[in-house]
């Protein structure tokens, strides 16, 4: 039978939802010595960065690598002890692949690679040269798309931008804002009239302090040793398998009815954090905040199925000599991308075997995440027999499904998140936190917690 309990938290700070954002919020407070509890719903923390080792395969669920650009992110991992643990990718990954006319072709890395290369024609070259006499914008929140075609071409938003924007986000650059999803893009034309001339600009810039050695990296054991020492490292103020059931503001802070097992806990807190997803925070929210709850559910996301094969080295006729390849809607494919996971990192597969990551649904084709594992399995083999000529079925195969893996910054984004910027402030005590916000990689995911953390660490005097 359910127990009701009366708790109070031994400090002002209750951070609920332990993914990565809210890991690294929780983990910089209580190492600046402040008092807080994180709540997990789940059985274990790291919300969708999961990696299993399956039969000799090692199975990302969410992100496979992440970029070592922040040197915040750096110190963290030095004091978790995981620097001896991260595996750089492989030279090979340096090369990338999109899909044109039914096969991978390589994106050019020199200059000679661009003016040889047959992804794009010398029409398309040629605009892009002229890049810097582009019209500028009219004004507006303009999508990915009208930009692309604006200061470069369709082609190059078809077979360059398109791609991306899809093996990235999940998205659709016909409907996403370009001010939000590309912010830095966005403001190379803003403040120096162009790409070319914004890029040229930077060069003259004082750089900021980075990691000596910049790479894609992962680890070992696979993404998940990320979040699993952030959780370690928190020891028992990690609560896990503890669902929030309702959150109303006291005189005091937070009152929060936390379902944990059979136990029904009733624990106040002086601040709260909701580091979940936005529809998440907006169920919690709607009973105390309606209009912050409304521009919560305003965020869309995007459904991705993960599809993991793995086949024998010798039935697969490419050399595979890269990170993967993307496919622009264009082609006409089931796949978005698909990531050579035994290329880009060791140990990802046995020995003599590859592996292969590959990514369904998105804004192009939501309705295919809700397909059968062998419906899905049987698709992504069909579309990498035609791209890298896969041989038979696979002798191992994997699929996850994400209903909500990547939120969409719609045009009309940046209005939204200022919404719940301004109607969070309202709420006394409260902070939002989560790729909704700005930035869907893991890096930026951290650096935002670790920032929060220190900053509710600075208010409460800890």
């Amino acid at each position: 039978m359910d127990r009701l309990l009366a708790a109070a938290v031994p400090g002002p700070v209750v951070v609920v939802g332990g993914g990565i954002s809210g890991l690294a919020a929780a983990y910089a407070l209580h190492r600046a010595g402040g008092d807080v509890r994180l709540l997990e719903s789940r059985d274990d923390v790291g919300g969708v960065i999961r990696s299993e080792r399956v039969d000799g395969y090692l199975v990302e669920s969410g992100p496979n690598s992440t970029l070592n650009s922040s040197l915040d992110v750096e110190r963290v991992i030095e004091e978790l002890g995981l620097a001896g643990e991260r595996v750089f990718a492989s030279p090979a990954a340096r090369r990338r692949y999109i899909v044109r006319e039914g096969a991978p072709r390589p994106l050019p890395t020199s200059p000679w690679a661009f003016v040889t290369t047959p992804l794009w024609s010398g029409r398309a070259k040629r605009r892009l040269l002229l890049e810097p006499f582009s019209r500028r914008a009219l004004g507006g929140d303009e999508t990915v798309a009208e930009f692309v075609r604006r200061r470069l071409s369709r082609e190059l938003l078809d077979y360059a931008v398109d791609p991306f924007v899809s093996g990235v986000y999940a998205g659709d650059p016909e409907r996403l804002s370009m001010a939000s999803t590309f912010p830095l893009l966005a403001a190379l034309e803003r403040e120096h009239g162009g790409l070319v001339r914004g890029a040229i600009a930077r060069l003259f810039r004082p750089r900021e302090p980075r990691p000596t050695r910049r790479g894609i990296y992962s680890f070992q054991a696979g993404m998940a040793a990320l979040p699993r020492a952030l959780g370690a490292s928190l020891g028992d103020v990690v609560w896990s398998g503890a669902s929030v059931a309702a959150l109303s503001p006291t005189e005091s802070g937070f009152r929060l009815d936390v379902a944990r097992g059979s136990e029904r806990r009733v624990v106040h807190a002086e601040r709260v954090v909701l580091a979940t997803p936005a529809p998440a925070a907006a169920d919690l929210l709607r009973p105390c905040a309606p209009a912050l709850a409304d521009a919560l559910a305003a965020i869309a996301y995007a459904p991705v199925a993960v599809v993991f094969v793995g086949f024998p080295r010798s039935a697969v006729a490419h050399p595979l000599d890269g990170f993967g390849c993307l496919v622009p809607g264009r082609e006409r494919r089931t796949l978005l991308g698909s990531l050579w996971s035994s290329t880009l990192f060791p140990g990802r597969a046995p020995e003599g075997m590859a592996a292969l990551t590959n990514f369904v649904g998105g804004a192009r084709h939501p309705d295919l995440v809700s397909r059968s594992d062998q419906e899905l399995i049987g698709l992504v083999c069909e579309d990498l027999a035609r791209l890298v000529g896969v041989r038979g079925a696979p002798t191992f195969a994997r699929v996850i499904r994400h209903a909500r893996a990547i939120p969409q910054y719609l045009v009309g984004h940046g209005e939204r998140r200022a919404r719940i910027e301004g109607e969070a402030a309202r709420v006394k005590g409260l902070s939002l936190v989560g790729n909704y916000l700005g930035g869907v990689s893991v890096v930026e995911c951290m650096t935002r917690g670790l920032s929060l953390g220190r900053e509710l660490a600075a208010e409460t005097g800890r």
